[in-house]
């Protein structure tokens, strides 16, 4: 999936919870290779934004950056 993720959400929740990201991708269930491609705006697979709006507890439209 190309990337059109609103990543202030992801930066925004990191910084909130006092997270590193090496933990927000363990509550995530992602690598943290993948969490940097997603910031740095290469593809993802799907199941990485399920995961990510999961924790975020939003749903998967409202993380896409429209």
């Amino acid at each position: 999936m190309k990337n059109f993720i609103d990543t202030k959400l992801i930066s925004d929740y990191i910084e909130n919870n006092g997270l590193t990201k090496k933990e927000f991708c363990r509550q995530c269930g992602i690598t943290v290779s993948t969490l940097n491609n997603i910031l740095k705006g290469n593809d993802f697979k799907t199941s990485s934004l399920r995961k990510l709006a999961r924790t975020l507890n939003i749903s998967s439209d409202r993380i896409l950056d429209k």
